[in-house]
């Protein structure tokens, strides 16, 4: 509702045996600043057409960019991407010095000539040309899986105006408007979230060689704002912004078939998982495709994924063929065709490889051609396999925390781990809540073992206090372990937080994880009820996922000695030409030798005490399992 107002959503609540807890879902404050977004000078031309579906604003087509261009938000969005107006600026924090009602922001096309000189249709463009400026717009934003909606819906007060530039009175000029609303009352009065708008330009004050339009929000100010859960809000969204000559207020049906949600993880219970604990096990059987036709009758389209390795080869592709789609009429209205919308997976991604990165890529076409609306047929993901497990995709919609009249709160996450494995950090994304409430909360990283009905033994517990570190939003913040932690199993990785305030971790609510998160006031852990994931991030020591299966090789038993070691130790058993290289207990690489002989020797003099790994790579670049050494001073 109001810009920097508290919204809060409340879930299941715990009768403890020393308190009361909830499950609090909260607006971030702030967004990511803009990618690839700087302002260019020059000259749109029309047809002017953008459906924001590459997730950047494009400089060649606007000037400025406050507004953000973003998927993952709008109800049923006409296609995938999306224009979001809200109560942040460009560098991604709450608007300074507001009033009860101040614009915000505002997208502004580059300049349109319509005069004369601009000729791209062989004759000057003149107001008899049926110009026809037209777009989508809904508020709020889509709902989650438990009845949440993801977003604030504006106020009566707040609206978002379309304005056109008249140069020869240096104004601009309102010649659309829309008061804040539900989303339920848009979709009550028309039948739909989504609400198709088309202005004509038949004003001759526009035909000139500096025509332009901009789209603005205004908000307003809650004064009854509770410290620490404030965040942004008053979200419009806009989409299929287009400007062309020889239309009508009425010609809606686009010949456009396209993707409407971002491509999504292969794997079942994550967005990326360490290299080394992969399993095939971890793939979904299906992909979900999201595919929709804006046309007035079903077309034939062709669907295909390919997946790329990190060098951008193609290791498999699914042909889907040819199957029609039918017209959107009615949200919902999809592609059904299975072929198309659930392609089976028949494909694993190599078990036991280095770390390394897979990209996904998804593209939909109308017949062999495809339609002139090119950019949202192609939709992609980056399917990480290195060092770290992450249930989120990068982006969070929503801060996640709980609140309570208990002293403690714990919150921890399950993870599977294949095989033994060393967790050296965490990584974590916290919102900043406004006027910095929550920099100040403390906690502690732990690790629990398997209990019963959620976590069980303590395994690790942080001996310092840690605090929130804050960057842009959506960016992540480190936290070393006191000292590694060697895992295998079920384990339960997590916090332990003192005192009752609104931690605030960031909260990605398109990836529904919540069978994976606990949380505990006094001696009871309960299962979360939060339809979301915590962007909470454990790291593994990555020379462990340079190792390869050591029984394979033709290659003895490595022997470290003395260990702990105190001056030096020798490692013996080595390949002559074989070389090592030692990392810390960060993974960080500290030296590489050359073994001449069957045994080398190492010097500790310049090696802190601690826990150290050596990786022996053979003469022909294959590498061998890490033995691990401990250097005592």
């Amino acid at each position: 509702m109001k810009a920097v107002k508290c919204i809060c959503v409340l879930l299941s609540v715990l009768a403890a045996t020393t308190g009361l807890a909830q499950e609090v879902i909260v607006p971030i404050e702030g967004r990511p600043v803009a990618r690839g977004q700087a302002a260019k000078s020059g000259e749109a031309t029309i047809p002017f057409f953008d459906d924001f579906a590459s997730g950047v604003l494009d400089g060649r087509l606007w000037s400025g960019f406050q507004a953000e261009a973003t998927d993952g938000w709008g109800m049923y969005p006409p296609t995938v991407g999306v224009a979001k107006f809200d109560a942040v600026d460009e560098s991604g924090v709450l608007y300074q010095n507001i009033s009860s009602s101040f614009s915000a922001d505002t997208l502004m096309s580059q300049k349109i000539r319509l005069d004369s000189v601009f000729e791209p249709f062989g004759e000057a463009l003149r107001p008899e040309d049926s110009l026809y400026l037209s777009f989508y717009y809904t508020v709020g934003g889509r709902l989650s899986s438990y009845g949440g909606r993801i977003g604030d819906e504006p106020e009566e007060q707040d609206s978002l105006v379309l304005e056109f530039y008249a140069k020869e009175t240096d104004e601009w000029v309102t010649v659309w408007g829309r008061g804040g609303c539900s989303a339920e009352a848009l979709k009550t009065a028309t039948g739909r979230y989504w609400q198709r708008v088309a202005v004509a330009v038949s004003e001759e004050r526009y035909f000139n060689d500096e025509f332009r339009f901009r789209f603005r929000n205004i908000c307003s100010l809650d004064p009854t704002t509770t410290a620490g859960l404030t965040g942004n809000s008053d979200q419009w969204y806009v989409d299929c912004v287009y400007l062309d000559k020889d239309r009508s207020r009425a010609d809606e049906a686009e010949r456009d078939v396209a993707f409407v949600e971002p491509a999504r993880s292969l794997l079942r219970n994550y967005c990326a998982m360490p290299a080394r604990q992969y399993r095939s096990s971890e793939m979904v059987s299906n992909t979900e495709a999201l595919i929709t036709n804006r046309y007035s009758t079903a077309v034939a389209s062709h669907y295909q994924y390919f997946i790329l390795d990190a060098e951008g080869n193609t290791i498999y592709t699914y042909d889907g063929g040819f199957e029609n789609v039918p017209p959107f009429v009615n949200e919902g209205d999809y592609q059904q065709s299975a072929y198309h919308a659930h392609a089976a997976v028949g494909f694993s991604y190599p078990e036991n490889t280095l770390m390394t990165r897979y990209k996904v890529v998804h593209v939909v076409k109308e017949g062999v051609l495809g339609d002139r609306f090119v950019a949202n047929d192609t939709v992609a993901f980056e399917q990480v396999m290195e060092d770290c497990y992450a249930f989120d995709d990068g982006t969070a919609e929503s801060g996640y925390g709980l609140t309570s009249t208990s002293s403690n709160v714990f919150l921890a996450a399950a993870y599977n781990l294949h095989t033994a494995d060393t967790l050296i950090k965490v990584s974590m994304s916290f919102n900043r809540a406004r006027d910095g409430e929550n920099a100040n909360i403390s906690f502690r990283i732990v690790v629990w073992g398997a209990g019963a009905n959620g976590p069980g033994e303590v395994l690790y517990r942080d001996e310092v206090l840690r605090r929130p570190q804050f960057g842009g939003l959506n960016e992540f913040k480190d936290y070393v372990l006191e000292y590694p932690v060697a895992l295998s199993g079920l384990v339960y990785i997590g916090l332990e937080q003192e005192g009752a305030d609104y931690l605030n971790l960031g909260f990605d609510r398109n990836y529904n994880h919540s069978d994976r998160l606990y949380y505990r006031i006094g001696s009871e852990w309960q299962r979360a009820s939060a339809a979301g994931s915590i962007m909470f991030r454990p790291y593994f020591a990555p020379y462990e996922t340079l190792g390869i299966a050591s029984a394979e090789l033709p290659h003895s038993e490595l022997t470290v000695y003395p260990n702990p070691a105190r001056g030096h130790f020798s490692v013996g058993g080595l390949e002559p030409g074989c070389e090592l290289t030692l990392f810390d207990a960060r993974g960080s690489k500290v030296k590489s030798l050359r073994a001449d002989n069957a045994k080398i020797e190492v010097e500790c003099g310049n090696l802190s005490q601690g826990v150290y790994y050596i990786v022996p790579t053979l003469p022909d670049g294959r590498r061998l399992e890490a033995k691990k050494v401990i250097v005592v001073k």
